[in-house]
């Protein structure tokens, strides 16, 4: 389990980012985490990779207390993984199996496993055919694909995804959310930090609301979008299933996929 302990923190004085955060993230689930640009959504995520340190409260794992010393961090984040907004940002090699494989042999893995586990992310993330591609001449969504596969090579508990379709056109993001769904559904433990409502209305089941960095609300689809209002407050608009759901007085779907098969039976 990953909990946020009453966690605050300031790029420079008067400038709190996070203020007295708590948040807590259990195994076999999708989290989202929602907020407006500036809510604290990246910082909070830099803080529970050890990349910055609150300077009040704690992160903790696995109900102990996170500890920056170099090599517990070097452990920890081979077991929570951080995929940036930017790939460009943690993409360093030029050939595409070669970056994914670069934490693998970092840390020393026998050639014949690195291979192993090289191939089977890239066929999970339908991205083998770019296997000797440089990545200079991927495409952005490409390159999004290729961090994520690096980050599941490593075969971590926990995935973290910062804003995983932003820059993405409408067949990029589609595909995106497929990536995300498929790896939920093998068990993945995974936290989305994202200000596309929808995005992460289908693909999570627990959702924590941030609004100028602090805790607005928290909850399941049925609870965390109800109040209009107070998402507008925050600068967030309603998942429009909810707003179908409550403008319309339909059932409270699941899911995009969900809605259409049900009206297609109707068809």
């Amino acid at each position: 389990m990953l909990e946020v302990k009453k966690v605050a923190y300031s790029y420079q004085e008067g400038q709190t980012i996070l203020k007295d955060l708590t948040l807590e993230f259990k195994e076999g689930h999708v989290y989202g985490l929602l907020g407006a640009n500036g809510s604290g959504k990246s910082t909070l995520f830099l803080s529970l990779m050890g990349l910055l340190k609150p300077q009040k409260g704690m992160i903790a794992y696995q109900g102990k207390p996170l500890s920056y010393k170099k090599k517990d961090l070097y452990i920890y984040r081979q077991e929570v993984s951080l995929v940036f907004q930017n790939p460009d940002q943690q993409i360093f090699y030029s050939i595409v199996k070669d970056d994914v494989a670069f934490a693998l042999r970092n840390l020393g893995y026998e050639e014949a496993e690195i291979t192993h586990r090289v191939d089977k992310v890239l066929l999970e993330l339908g991205i083998s055919h770019l296997k000797e591609k440089p990545v200079q001449y991927l495409s952005y969504g490409q390159k999004k694909r290729v961090a994520i596969a690096g980050a599941l090579a490593l075969e971590s508990k926990w995935l973290l995804l910062d804003e995983p379709t932003a820059g993405l056109d409408p067949e990029g993001r589609r595909l995106m959310m497929s990536v995300i769904n498929r790896l939920a559904k093998q068990g993945k433990n995974i936290i989305i930090s994202s200000h596309d409502m929808d995005l992460v209305y289908d693909c999570c089941d627990y959702f924590y609301l941030l609004a100028d960095g602090k805790l607005l609300t928290q909850g399941t689809k049925e609870t965390a979008f109800i109040d209009r209002e107070l998402l507008l407050q925050a600068n967030l608009e309603q998942p429009w299933l909810v707003k179908i759901h409550q403008q319309f007085n339909l059932p409270l779907f699941e899911n995009e996929q969900s809605f259409f098969s049900q009206q297609n039976k109707k068809e």
